[in-house]
Formats: C-alpha cells, structure tokens, sequence
C-alpha cells in the first residue's frame, strides 16, 4: 500500500474508532446501571414455596413471594408469583402479581398479570390488569390508582368454636333452621377439613366437585336413593340458591342439599 493510500485509510477510519468509542463509553454507563440495577434486585429476599410443600396460615414479606406449592391463607409482600404448579386460597396485596397456577380469593395490586392457563376465581383491585387470552377468570374487576384492601370494612372472624360461626350463613338461605343439624354437618365434615379454605367450598363450576358430592354426600350420608340426574339437579338448584356467593361455604352447600331432600334428620341421627 502506498503511502497516500495508507493516509487515506487511516483517515476514514478516524471516524469510525472515534464513533466506537463514544458508543463504549454509553455502553458501559448502560451496563454499570444493569448491574447496579440487578445487585439491588438480588438483595431483595425471595421466599419459595415449593412444590411439595403446603402452607396453612398467612405470609408476609418485605420481598417476593414465589409460589409453586400450596397456601391457604393470606400473601402481604412486594411482588407475588404463582406458578404452573402453584394454588393460593386466600387474599393477596402486593405491589405486582403474576399468576400461571391457581388462586382462589383476592387480590389487591398496582399490576396484574393473569397469564395463559391460568385458573383464577377472585375479586380483583387493580391499577394496571392484563389478562392472556387463554387464561380463565370468574370473579369481579374494579379498578383503583390506590387499590389496597385497608379501605374495605372488615367483618370480625368469628372463634373456631363459635356457635354463629357456620349457622349465620345457613340461616341467610335455609327455610327452616336446625342448629343440631348444622353440627351434624361440622362433625361429618371434620375440622381438617373446614381449616382447609379449598375444602371447606364448594365450586359449582367443577363438574368432578359437584360428582364427588353426589357420591360421598348425597349417596352415602344421606343415603338418597334417586338417580344421578335427578340428584344433579337438586345440587344444580343450590347453586342457583347459592348464586350470590362466588364462595359458597360446604356447611351451608350441604345443610340445603339435606333440606331439599328432607334428610335433615340424616345429618344427626
């Protein structure tokens, strides 16, 4: 190469290294806000609850909560994550939640993220919502700037061992109302499974719920000896009584069933 060539290279190709070295000093500002950025997010505490395992109770963190067990209870943190494999019974609030499993509840959050196959039945209070095409939802939206669950009047729980605890519910449907036939149900059904929120409802949108009813309750308790559709039918009729609640407790689900039969006396004798 001769010489005036060689100059002529070099000078255009002064530019170009000037423009790579401006674009590696932005990129290096860039990077060192990244890893600033993911350091800071790495110091966050991050709870899992894995797969094998089943929370009975409520959890609270000042981080992310990620779920790919069970809990049946409530979720108080900065962010929340069901997974594939994950089931929450209970209330969230968290500043974002993104959910691929199942929830069952509540939910009380700046962001929403209902992701394709997921199952949700729950109230949701929301500022930001976005919903996957293939992702199930039944429940009620309202939307919120603030959404917090601190500005809903809370209703005391009553005692475990409360006469009122399951016999308000029965009476606001009931006909007629039967306290020993109430705690014919409670002890039929037992107290592990009314502390468990899932078992302790019943969904009239799971056709193998409202089965596994008419076999071990219907057939079994109660002893009913009509077919399989006509006992449908009588627990299709509760749910339309049943209508007005998305959670329609089991106590009461099974008190109606009892009463429409006129099995009550089933129930204690």
């Amino acid at each position: 190469m001769t010489p005036d060539k060689a100059k002529d290279a070099d000078a255009s190709n002064e530019p170009v290294a000037k423009a790579d070295q401006a674009d590696f000093g932005i990129s290096s500002t860039l990077r060192a806000q990244a890893a600033n950025s993911s350091k800071k997010a790495s110091t966050m505490p991050h709870s899992l609850i894995s797969e094998d395992t089943t929370v009975e109770g409520n959890l609270i963190s000042k981080g992310e909560i990620e779920v790919l067990g069970e809990v049946n209870g409530d979720i108080e943190c900065t962010s929340v994550t069901i997974g594939e494999s994950g089931k929450l019974n209970g209330k969230v609030t968290a500043k974002d939640v993104i959910i691929d499993g199942r929830l069952n509840g509540s939910i009380y959050s700046q962001s929403v993220t209902l992701r394709s196959g997921c199952h949700v039945e729950a109230d949701i209070h929301h500022a930001s919502l976005m919903i996957d095409a293939d992702a199930f939802f039944e429940g009620t939206v309202k939307r919120s700037d603030k959404p917090s669950p601190s500005g809903i009047a809370s209703v005391p729980k009553k005692s475990e061992d409360s006469p009122d605890k399951y016999a308000d519910d029965v009476k606001k449907y009931a006909s007629k109302f039967n306290q020993t036939a109430v705690d014919g149900i409670v002890s039929y059904l037992g107290k592990g499974v009314l502390a468990q929120r899932d078992a302790s409802l019943v969904s009239c949108s799971d056709p193998e719920e409202l089965k596994r009813v008419c076999e071990n309750f219907c057939k079994k308790k109660l002893a009913l000896s009509q077919s399989d559709e006509e006992i449908n039918t009588i627990l299709k009729d509760v749910c339309k009584a049943m209508s007005a609640e998305r959670n329609k407790s089991r106590v009461t689900f099974y008190y109606l069933v009892a009463e429409k039969t006129e099995k009550l006396t089933a129930l204690y004798s």
